[in-house]
């Protein structure tokens, strides 16, 4: 693992972390994840040896984050993911490409996406979706199927269900009238 300095940063700052692999198992052969805030490298991530491993870079939390891939040896048998403040998956180079750059406006989201979703079958045409429930938050808003999001305590009822279907359920925390996580579905 490589990585590089931490900035002072005015408003507080997390890490993002990138989760690394190499298919040959001999390290990404020089390539590296470059992090960059105000044109200046906040950090790197690479895989000196080995076939997968975990980095995190210290970014501030107020200033958009660029990422781009610096080209080493045989790229062809890297990937990699990068993930926000928040561990939601912002960046999967298995969908893009290893050689991509792009900027990530909020690296250090301040209401996090709920954990330990799970799924309880109630019987053939019901389910109940339920998360923890953090004290931190004002609350939550669920959607099933891309519909309205609506008010939840902590859990969420599909009812009327199809046998033989697929269904999607997402939910986000409120954390403030202005401020709600990303989803998680």
């Amino acid at each position: 693992i490589s990585t590089s300095f931490t900035t002072d940063c005015a408003t507080g700052s997390c890490d993002i972390s990138v989760v690394m692999d190499d298919s040959y198992g001999d390290g990404w052969n020089g390539g590296k994840i470059n992090f960059y805030q105000n044109d200046a490298l906040a950090g790197s991530a690479g895989l000196t040896s080995g076939n997968h491993d975990t980095a995190t870079v210290n970014v501030c939390s107020d200033i958009p984050v660029t990422f781009s891939w610096q080209s080493g040896s045989y790229d062809t048998e890297v990937s990699y993911v990068i993930y926000d403040g928040g561990f939601t998956e912002i960046y999967n180079s298995a969908t893009s490409g290893v050689n991509y750059s792009d900027t990530i406006d909020d690296a250090c989201p301040t209401c996090l996406r709920p954990t330990g979703l799970m799924v309880t079958i109630i019987d053939s045409n019901m389910l109940e979706f339920s998360w923890d429930v953090a004290d931190s938050v004002d609350g939550y808003v669920a959607s099933f199927n891309g519909g309205a999001w609506e008010s939840a305590a902590g859990a969420y009822s599909a009812l009327s269900l199809s046998p033989n279907n697929s269904y999607t359920f997402s939910v986000k925390a409120v954390c403030s009238a202005t401020d709600t996580s990303n989803p998680r579905s």
